[in-house]
């Protein structure tokens, strides 16, 4: 199992089977060099575990590659010593007084904590 790759990425010909949607693109450092590939996001499950998951298109790959941030959202980890998946733990971490969820869920908390200084 690679665990070099941060994003998921996916053969386009599972692209096109699967009717994903295009929501952006990114830059990333490939074997071949850089390259910019197609974002899309997708329902994975691995292990009985399900989320949804940031992942990239490419046109020259012919095997899914399972990134590490699908691997952490779904709080799994390569054990490098056998080379299988074992669970790890899932962080939520606060920067200062701001909480992570608050930023992604409630974005009117931020303005609000703004006006106060926070």
């Amino acid at each position: 199992m690679d665990t070099g790759s941060t994003y998921t990425v996916i053969p386009l010909r599972t692209y096109e089977k699967l009717s994903l949607k295009v929501v952006g693109e990114k830059n990333v450092e490939t074997a071949k060099g850089l390259t910019r590939l197609d974002e899309s996001f997708a329902i994975v499950e691995i292990e009985g575990r399900r989320g949804l998951t940031p992942l990239l298109v490419s046109r020259d790959l012919k095997d899914l590659l399972i990134g590490v941030l699908t691997l952490e959202a779904l709080g799994l980890t390569v054990d490098p010593a056998i080379g299988k998946l074992k669970e790890t733990r899932i962080l939520l971490l606060q920067h200062g007084n701001w909480g992570v969820l608050e930023l992604l869920l409630e974005p009117e908390n931020i303005v609000r904590r703004l006006e106060r200084g926070r």
